[in-house]
């Protein structure tokens, strides 16, 4: 290994490097570098040239540029660009509007152009508006947009001033419009009255409106809105009763059934009609009874509970019996199905009893046979419907889940994917409305 020549204090440094030939012999010629001098030298033989790459996953260091080096231009640009975007283009709109018509009045009025305004400004401005016609709410506009104008540079509000407040109160005062509404006689109230029968969709919603404008009238409410802590159905009960206006037929249902029903009746949430399928108008009240599991054979249990919580309805529709199927022998449950229908019948009499049909599942869970799941499945339906029809009840089929398409069911094969749930409710709705409207087939759809 070559020694290191001693460094010199002044000048270059020559640093002589002696090629080798293939027969390692030195060359007679010498190549000469010249260094800059520095009092740390490295030693040709140990200077870095290059450095290794770490083991790891990536094989190039990156490079020397600082990937995080933004410009002041980019900065800048991007804050103006969040600013513009605080505000929505109608407000940045309004403000400039107002700005333009500040800078204006400033200009005829021979006003120097000083940002913040002084407070003599801002006075003077409205007193302007005011005599020029402007309305109260565009000059408070205005003054809005002079006031964000100084908070967005910095500036001191002197918009917020007493004086100022009290200059916009003045204007609101002396520029307000007269009411020019009358009231509303007895005789206009009838006439109002009279005519709900031609605008309303049906005799419920008359009724309604009916109960409503004549408590705001006897009342002297300024509007219905002063009794919104009690609920709406509370409200015109208690007002049909005591005004004595007509009794208010509502159509009671009870939906009751296993996890068909309870997925159902959430999805029925984000529908546009609610819960209540769009039916409340109609007189039509539902009350969603689903169970996960629940089985035919305890359904009579269930509803005779459920009339301990309220009155009879005036139809129960039943949607349950696929998870008895597989776990019960069929001959039992068809005689379970054969007479609970008609101890059900019995025990609410002034109710109509609405069977709805068990649905195909891809997948049975209590048996690997789903030819015969299917075919104990088609028997209980139809016993159920004829016992049902006996009682002087209704039935409601599901002709779109035949042939059980895919995207109808989830991925467990039982339950109803978010198409299968709005079929299935679609269903419910139409049949429970042409039920209470029409009544003349016990079939729905009708064949």
């Amino acid at each position: 290994m070559p020694k290191r020549k001693p460094s010199q204090p002044q000048g270059d440094v020559h640093v002589e490097v002696e090629p080798r030939t293939n027969h390692g012999k030195r060359k007679k010629d010498r190549a000469t570098m010249d260094v800059p001098q520095t009092s740390n030298l490295v030693p040709v033989e140990h200077a870095e040239v290059g450095k290794v790459s770490s083991i790891g996953t990536t094989s190039k260091e990156g490079s020397g540029e600082d990937p995080f080096r933004v410009s002041e231009a980019n900065l800048a640009g991007e804050a103006s660009r969040l600013l513009r975007a605080a505000i929505s283009p109608n407000t940045t709109s309004a403000y400039s509007t107002g700005l333009n018509a500040f800078e204006h009045f400033r200009i005829k009025a021979n006003i120097s152009n000083i940002w913040p305004p002084p407070q003599d400004h801002i006075v003077n401005f409205i007193a302007h508006l005011s005599l020029n016609g402007y309305a109260e709410s565009t000059a408070r506009n205005y003054i809005a947009a002079i006031g964000y104008q100084c908070k967005i540079n910095g500036y001191l509000n002197t918009t917020n001033s007493f004086i100022v407040s009290k200059l916009l109160d003045g204007l609101r005062r002396l520029k307000g419009k007269a009411d020019s509404r009358l009231p509303i006689t007895e005789e206009i109230l009838g006439r109002i009255v009279g005519a709900l029968c031609n605008i309303c969709s049906n005799t419920y919603e008359s009724k309604l409106f009916t109960a409503a404008y004549t408590l705001v009238f006897f009342a002297f409410l300024r509007c219905f809105s002063n009794i919104h802590t009690v609920t709406t159905h509370t409200i015109f009960t208690s007002l049909l009763i005591f005004f004595n206006i007509s009794e208010l037929n509502l159509t009671s249902v009870w939906i009751v059934g296993s996890s068909i029903i309870k997925h159902a009746a959430i999805e029925a949430r984000v529908r546009p009609g609610g819960t209540s399928l769009g039916l409340k108008s109609m007189g039509i009240e539902l009350w969603w009874q689903g169970y996960g599991g629940l089985k035919f054979v305890d359904v009579a249990k269930k509803l005779r509970y459920l009339a301990t919580l309220q009155d009879s309805p005036q139809f129960i529709v039943m949607h349950c019996g696929g998870n008895d199927l597989g776990q019960i022998p069929l001959s039992k449950l068809l005689y379970r199905v054969k007479w609970d229908i008609r101890l059900m019948a019995s025990v609410f009499p002034d109710c109509q009893l609405v069977w709805s049909f068990i649905l195909p599942r891809i997948t049975w869970r209590y048996s690997q046979r789903p030819r015969c799941m299917e075919q104990a499945r088609n028997r209980v339906n139809r016993l159920a419907a004829k016992e049902v029809l006996a009682c002087g009840g209704r039935i409601i089929r599901h002709p779109q889940f035949i042939g059980k398409p895919q995207n109808l069911y989830s991925s467990d094969g039982v339950h109803l994917s978010k198409l299968g749930n709005y079929l299935f409710l679609n269903n419910i709705q139409g049949a429970l409305e042409y039920f209470v409207r029409d009544g003349s087939s016990r079939h729905f759809p009708v064949s």
